[in-house]
């Protein structure tokens, strides 16, 4: 989104409370819908489960990314030419391997540092282990709902949304704010107290 500035005000800030409370509120919808479908005898359990977390998650994130594609209706012509260059593609393809690469090194860092220490390794977060269990029961359509609709919807709610939005005060502001509050929603906050 080179001309993320061009959106209008109230759509980056519409873009952003949908990306720091709608996921939240639909979470909450597709809960009550998977609950009265299903009728499991242990409701928090299922919900839990990679079972019952697909579930919600195939409801959540189709509807945040249909509301994110009806707010950016008229801008899809735009997105799409910019895909028509293969640089995107190849960018995305360093950045993955960039991602990769540094996610491994940090793990090895990591390790050496417990192993010396003598400490047990710390378990995947909340999150990462939710990830795990719903691809585990149903890998083939989380490839499409977590690793397309998803990430598409987070990219609009942060990037043109927050970022842009916080990047009118400057862009090394915009950056800032938006690294940590994108990286406060994926924090697992329940695994300070273990």
């Amino acid at each position: 989104f080179q001309n993320y500035l061009s959106l209008p005000l109230w759509k980056q800030l519409v873009y952003a409370g949908i990306g720091l409370f709608g996921l939240q509120i639909l979470a909450f919808f597709a809960q009550l819908i998977v609950l009265a479908v299903k009728v499991p005898s242990d409701p928090l359990g299922y919900l839990t489960s990679g079972e019952g977390l697909f579930a919600v998650y195939s409801i959540v994130y189709p509807a945040l990314f249909l509301i994110m594609a009806i707010l950016t209706w008229k801008g899809w012509l735009s997105i799409g030419k910019s895909l028509a260059s293969w640089k995107p593609y190849l960018a995305g393809l360093i950045g993955v391997a960039f991602m990769i690469g540094a996610g491994s090194l940090y793990n090895l860092i990591i390790q050496a540092i417990f192993q010396a220490a003598g400490a047990p390794l710390p378990e995947v977060n909340g999150n990462q282990a939710n990830v795990i269990s719903m691809v585990l029961a149903n890998p083939i359509a989380c490839v499409f709902i977590i690793g397309f609709l998803g990430p598409f919807s987070e990219e609009l709610a942060y990037r043109a949304g927050l970022f842009g939005f916080v990047s009118r005060l400057g862009k090394k502001w915009g950056s800032v704010i938006g690294i940590v509050v994108f990286a406060f929603i994926h924090f697992d906050v329940t695994a300070l107290g273990s």
